[in-house]
């Protein structure tokens, strides 16, 4: 069973969602989409339009939850929308864009609330030549799971990420959270974002994971850890298993109550690191390591 909206598909020339206000309370392991696009396809003159709309979805079922769910889409613009989806058990996915290129996703405002299970963004996943830029996330985690952000851009060559606030929170020990910017594209830029990550547990941040020839430069980064046992970390790697790139002018602030590496470059090939202000404290006894650039 599964709750829809609005849902578009298999369509083509002028297509608008704007201006709607769409409003669920789904249970019994019942799937909730608040609009559901497929297949549908744009031009650059006049591209899938989804605007102006408020989206609140909340599942207390163990059924999936997504705010906007858009798979197949060709030339897209996604802007000035208000997605809030809350989950009490179950997949929780606020935005989810697959597969679609030539996506321009801007100035929208994502907030995402679990009680039990994942969250997952998947907000450029095979989207070629798209734009992210502008927008504000604000994801909290709950219980029995973590917060997965499987590549914000990812296998999307030619894509820019571009100022957005990206806010994560981790509310119970035992809960990953693991956040990847870039994943598996070549011609990536990530540029002027702010990152603000809190974890109760072990907090992995990539900027480029597995690309080609990746820029980085002038984002922030706070990241805070609070778990204090020896299976807890903190990792922030810029670049893991990339090849070509240049890591500029960012700023990284990070705190850990256990171990620690704040700038982390593993299995990398002609990378630049450079201009960028990192500072790391530990704030208890109980310390494994702290690395500044590893």
């Amino acid at each position: 069973d599964e709750y829809t909206g609005i849902y578009c598909a298999s369509s083509e020339g002028i297509i608008y969602v704007n201006n709607n206000t769409i409003t669920a309370n789904t249970s019994d392991w019942m799937s909730a989409y608040g609009i559901y696009l497929e297949d549908c396809y744009g031009s650059p003159s006049d591209p899938v339009q989804v605007e102006h709309n408020t989206i609140e979805i909340a599942n207390s079922s163990d059924g999936s939850t997504y705010g906007i769910y858009m798979y197949g889409l060709d030339y897209s613009l996604v802007t000035d929308n208000n997605i809030t989806t809350t989950s009490i058990n179950g997949y929780n996915a606020p935005s989810y864009n697959v597969s679609s290129p030539n996506s321009n996703i801007n100035k929208n405002t994502i907030t995402s609330t679990a009680d039990w299970g994942t969250t997952e963004l998947a907000l450029l996943d095979d989207c070629a030549d798209s734009y992210f830029g502008e927008n504000e996330l604000n994801i909290t985690g709950g219980q029995d799971g973590g917060v997965y952000i499987y590549g914000i851009m990812s296998g999307s060559d030619n894509s820019t990420l571009y100022k957005n606030n990206l806010n994560i929170t981790g509310t119970s020990t035992g809960q990953d959270i693991r956040n990847i910017m870039s994943q598996d594209a070549s011609n990536c830029v990530v540029r002027k974002n702010t990152v603000n990550i809190t974890a109760e547990y072990r907090l992995e941040n990539y900027v480029s994971y597995y690309t080609t020839v990746a820029i980085a430069d002038s984002n922030t980064f706070t990241l805070t850890d609070n778990y204090t046992s020896w299976d807890g970390n903190l990792e922030n790697y810029f670049t893991y298993g990339s090849t070509g790139g240049v890591f500029d002018n960012n700023t990284i602030a990070s705190v850990s109550s256990a171990s620690m590496i704040n700038m982390y470059a593993e299995g990398a090939t002609d990378v630049v690191i450079s201009n960028n202000s990192i500072r790391g404290e530990l704030v208890n006894n109980f310390n494994w390591q702290c690395y500044g650039l590893y």
